[in-house]
């Protein structure tokens, strides 16, 4: 019995010692796996650490069997590093290190064969890999010797949008070329004599343009100082609690910043300092100053003490105590300086060219005041780049009070002073900030001077010599400017807000009328007005019949200050008999047949001229200003019929080009419903443009301004936008003004409202689509009419009509609308009302009143952290 118990209880300790030995088999294999991976990290933080020529060395010091037996997505085996070439092995070292997860490729240590086991058929899977390997292309994305960074799959799939546009730009900016797979994977490789010194600088660019998708904040070191740090980049130091609104949610308002002006901007913070970089030298303090006047805090007994120097000097300094206004002499190292301390900032970085950066930092500039009014005002000046470009950073100061004058309704003004100079400009405090050329800045300081100088009507005695060449004088009849200048310039504004032009009325000399000069003795004997001779004498405006009775002339040098030149005359007016006494130069000889008949005629145009008042139009181009006239002329036919109509004879100072005249529109149905509003205007501008006709509504009329046959023609293609579902019949109306063709309907939703316009604007044409081809039969197409402008301008711009359809659009994103500066109009923007940047995202339906995820600052994903 106790042998079967024995035999019993060894029969159970054998499968325990076979659990055992497998748990301890586990457990090794378990811990040479850790092991594998703790070596693979720290051969890729090495790799990673001495950059690209340590790679390769470091990848061959690795080269036993458990990492020479990679698997691709085919199973089967690639070729070992120790079979292929030396060059061969490095490239695939750093391919396999950086884009081991866009290759599909497993963990090493999960892939790894048991060579005692299965060594013929992992030498026969590798001699088959050796083959494919071969005929392989390289993963290099044609730049093999180029730096290769990780940006993040995301932040590269946001570089790679819209066919790479965005790698395009940094390209150009950098001097480089730059290749960007969905992986994250980045190569960069500077040009020769590139912009930038440093390949690691240049990649800190590339993440900026990364960061706009998120917003995220980019690591540096050092952290730069504000203001130009180099032909590129520059740096502006924002509130630390205007960050969030600067930004916006998820970068969104940095994103219309770049979209507006082309400059990257990304918020920077100081990353690591990298090992090896030079410590940065300790900036010396410089003594503190003290002078009169000085507020400052003084020991006073264990306490310090506000206080002001009355008296300064280098051991001794004579303070003034506030809380008594009691004197004492203190040494100087008790006294110090008050000064109060700086507010939190953060850096916003800046990298473009030089003047989308300075537009973009002046946007920057009016958000910043919109949140903290005290803030710009207060931050010194800004230093100049040293360039050759014709391009600064200037501010002028305006006259207190003036400031919503031009601004405008709803910033209207601020938008026409933009468009007419073709320089950006914001108004902030009392200052005008402006960057743009010399030119373009003399321009926008000239009409900040006419315009706080002239009255509510903009009447101003003279032109700025600057705006001369950008000047067009029309004159309106004296009785009509009332009407243009009523409840504050209303119908002026319109004209100026379509076209895009600052209108100023003339007005009379405010001096006087400077003397006559003195007559001479030879003057004097051959003029004839003398004793008893007929002459006319100027009475309240009129010319009337008179004789001579004395002149008399009390001498030249008699009166300095006398208005005439030292002679009146006594005359006896015509058959009344009537005698007065007037200046010598309101009486003038009496003529007779040709001569007088010419005088008449040179009184009556002086007369019609004093009937006149003269509009300054004052606009960037010739066709803005033509296009302001037109407008005009439509706005006086309808207060006086009849005046601009054909065969009608023009006022003085008021024709219009040759051949142009003024057409009332008969009302149609649907007036009402098409041609009201801004939607209305828009749509008849679409309508005048190929024709070079002006069509302007004035009350409920619409007015054709153009030569006879283009009025004609800019009225009938006014017809297919008053309809939803233009008909067929009046584009075959047209029959040599319009090509027609089909397009296939799933390509016509690539012809999106934007895209049509951009054509009509480029070739100065009009296209929409009508019934064309379902009246016909075709059912899978649409017909596209072009019309209007020249043949050869319909035959280009059907030309690119069928480029563009076949180009699906990107996708649309919000627009500053242009030069103009209409990105701070935005709702989108947030509620100016509320206080605090964070708080202008909470009217978005579709964002949560809690989240503030915005507000967080991105990781920076990059190691490496070479010194600036």
């Amino acid at each position: 019995e106790e042998d079967e118990a024995k035999a019993d209880a060894s029969a159970q300790e054998v499968p325990q010692l076979d659990e055992a030995k497998e748990e301890a088999k586990e457990e090794a294999a378990a811990k040479d796996e850790m092991a594998d991976a703790e070596e693979k990290v720290e051969c890729d933080a090495k790799e990673s650490k001495d950059g690209e020529n340590a790679e390769a060395d470091s990848w061959k010091d690795w080269k036993d069997d458990d990492w020479k037996d990679w698997k691709g997505e085919d199973g089967e085996a690639k070729a070992s590093s120790e079979d292929k070439p030396e060059e061969k092995v490095e490239e695939e070292a750093k391919d396999e290190k950086a884009d081991g997860d866009e290759k599909g490729e497993g963990d090493a240590s999960a892939e790894k064969n048991d060579d005692a086991a299965d060594g013929d058929t992992k030498d026969a899977e590798m001699g088959e890999g050796e083959a494919a390997a071969a005929e392989e292309p390289s993963d290099d994305q044609g730049l093999p010797d180029a730096r290769r960074f990780d940006l993040g799959w995301e932040d590269a799939a946001f570089l790679l949008e819209e066919d790479g546009k965005r790698l395009k730009v940094l390209e150009q900016l950098l001097d480089a070329r730059i290749r960007a797979k969905d992986s994250g994977i980045v190569r960069l490789k500077l040009a020769e004599g590139a912009p930038e010194k440093t390949l690691a600088r240049a990649e800190r660019l590339v993440r900026c343009m990364g960061s706009l998708r998120s917003g995220s904040d980019v690591a540096v070191w050092p952290l730069p100082s504000a203001g130009p740090m180099d032909a590129a980049v520059s740096v502006l130091d924002v509130p630390k609690d205007i960050k969030g609104y600067i930004r916006g949610k998820d970068g969104a308002r940095l994103r219309e910043l770049y979209d507006e002006t082309g400059a990257i901007l990304a918020f920077v913070v100081e990353g690591e300092k990298p090992e090896g970089a030079e410590a940065e030298e300790e900036k010396k303090e410089e003594p503190e100053v003290l002078e009169v006047g000085d507020a400052v805090t003084a020991k006073c007994g264990r306490s310090w003490e506000d206080a002001t120097v009355v008296e300064a000097g280098d051991l001794v300094v004579k303070v003034k105590w506030d809380y008594d206004d009691s004197e004492e002499q203190l040494v100087r190292a008790n006294v110090q300086k008050k000064v109060e301390p700086p507010p939190e900032v953060e850096k916003l970085m800046f990298v473009g060219p030089l003047r989308a950066r300075l537009e973009s930092e002046l946007c920057v500039l009016k958000l910043i005041d919109k949140k903290d009014p005290e803030y710009v005002p207060k931050l010194p000046a800004r230093a100049q780049e040293e360039t050759t470009e014709d391009v600064a950073f200037a501010i002028e100061q305006l006259q207190e009070g003036k400031i919503p004058k031009l601004v405008g309704k709803g910033g209207s003004m601020r938008k026409k002073v933009t468009a007419v100079s073709g320089c950006r400009v914001e108004y902030i405090g009392t200052s005008a900030y402006m960057v743009g050329s010399a030119a373009q800045r003399s321009v926008v300081t000239s009409l900040a001077h006419a315009l706080q100088n002239s009255d509510d009507s903009h009447q101003i005695r003279e032109l700025p010599a600057v705006l001369e060449p950008l000047c067009t004088k029309f004159a309106v009849q004296k009785d009509l400017v009332a009407d243009f200048m009523a409840e504050r310039r209303e119908k002026m504004k319109d004209i100026e807000d379509m076209t895009k032009v600052i209108v100023f009325l003339q007005g009379a000399p405010i001096a006087p009328a400077s003397a006559p000069g003195k007559a001479s003795a030879a003057d004097k004997e051959a003029s004839g007005v003398k004793k008893d001779a007929k002459v006319e004498v100027k009475v309240k405006g009129d010319w009337v019949a008179g004789v001579v009775l004395e002149v008399d002339d009390w001498g030249a040098d008699s009166d300095d200050d006398d208005d005439t030149d030292g002679r009146t005359v006594k005359v006896k007016l015509g058959e009344e008999g009537k005698e007065v006494v007037v200046p010598f130069a309101s009486v003038r000889e009496l003529l007779d047949g040709e001569a007088a008949e010419k005088r008449r005629q040179e009184d009556e145009e002086q007369a019609k001229l004093r009937e006149m008042r003269t509009l300054l139009i004052v606009g960037a181009d010739e066709e803005s200003r033509r296009q302001a006239v037109l407008r005009i002329a439509a706005c006086v036919e309808a207060q006086k019929a009849g005046t601009y109509a054909d065969g009608a004879v023009p006022p003085v100072g008021g024709e219009l080009p040759a051949g142009v005249t003024v057409q009332k529109r008969a009302p149609e149905e649907g007036d009402g419903t098409y041609l009201q509003g801004e939607d209305g205007a828009k749509l008849m501008n679409r309508a005048a443009l190929p024709t070079g006709c002006v069509l302007h509504q004035v009350g409920e009329d619409v007015y054709v301004v153009g030569a006879p046959e283009a009025r004609a023609m800019c009225l009938q293609l006014l017809k297919p936008l008053m309809s939803e579902s233009p008909t067929g019949t009046i584009a075959d109306e047209m029959t040599e003004q319009a090509v027609r063709y089909f397009v296939p309907n799933d390509k016509k939703a690539n012809l999106t409202q934007e895209v049509v316009a951009k054509v009509e604007a480029e070739f100065k044409v009009l296209i929409y689509f009508d019934d064309g081809a379902s009246m016909s039969g075709i059912e899978d197409s649409s017909r596209c009419v072009v019309c209007g402008g020249d043949e050869g301008s319909r035959t280009k711009a059907t030309e690119k009509l069928k480029e563009l359809q076949e180009i699906a659009p990107p996708a649309e994103s919000s627009s500053w609308g242009g030069g103009g500066g209409d990105w701070d109009d935005k709702k989108d923007w947030g509620d100016d009302k509320k206080e605090g940047g964070d708080n202008s995202w909470e009217k978005k339906d579709d964002w949560k009143k809690d989240d503030k995820s915005w507000d967080k600052g991105g990781d920076d994903k990059w190691e490496k952290k070479d010194d600036w």
